[in-house]
């Protein structure tokens, strides 16, 4: 039967050594009694041996300054200013107002007065 993604992941973490003694001990176990689980093994690490015949690629001396600069222009774009947040504070306030004026107004001359 085929594994499922949690033992898969299960395997990718035993290749990496992320697993502690049990668990390791518990896949090892599998690997030893599960073809499939072998299978998937083997597969894992021809891939992990193919990364090594990729290219190598360093980056350009100029990176880190790029990065920060970029990050820096990100921060400037993103901070909002406190000039921004006036106008709509102040169209927030003015257009509750003019509901409340507007409701007091027509309840006034709307509603009937009780007789008492």
């Amino acid at each position: 039967m085929p594994l499922n993604e949690d033992e898969k992941a299960e395997l990718v973490a035993y290749l990496d050594g992320e697993l502690d003694e049990a668990a390791t001990q518990a896949v090892e176990a599998k690997i030893a009694t599960d073809a499939d689980a072998r299978a998937e093994l083997d597969a894992l690490k021809q891939t992990w041996g193919m990364l090594d015949f990729l290219p190598k690629t360093s980056p350009s001396p100029n990176f880190t300054h790029r990065t920060m600069e970029r990050l820096s222009l990100e921060r400037v774009r993103t901070k909002p200013t406190p000039t921004r947040r006036w106008p709509w504070a102040i169209g927030w306030a003015a257009a509750v107002l003019l509901t409340a004026g507007v409701g007091f107004v027509a309840t006034k001359h709307l509603w009937p007065t009780p007789l008492v």
